[in-house]
């Protein structure tokens, strides 16, 4: 990672939280932003979690993206 990202992570770090309150406090937006989040949840665990086949093609991605980020 080269020096001149490290000082920009907290930077970062900072203007996204900030992003997410001003989300928080105009109305209507979080709660739908909470509403799409639990739809996804639920999606992801009728189409990955219910059947043994997906789990384990999940697995394997997984497994696959963990190979390939840390070799």
């Amino acid at each position: 990672m080269p020096i001149v990202l490290i000082p920009a992570i907290p930077v970062a770090l900072v203007l996204a939280l900030t992003l997410l309150q001003v989300i928080h406090f105009i109305p209507f937006v979080g709660p739908i932003l909470k509403l799409i989040g639990f739809c996804y949840t639920l999606w992801f665990i009728y189409y990955y979690l219910l059947d043994a086949d997906k789990r384990h093609q999940l697995l394997q991605q997984a497994a696959a993206l963990k190979e390939k980020s840390f070799g």
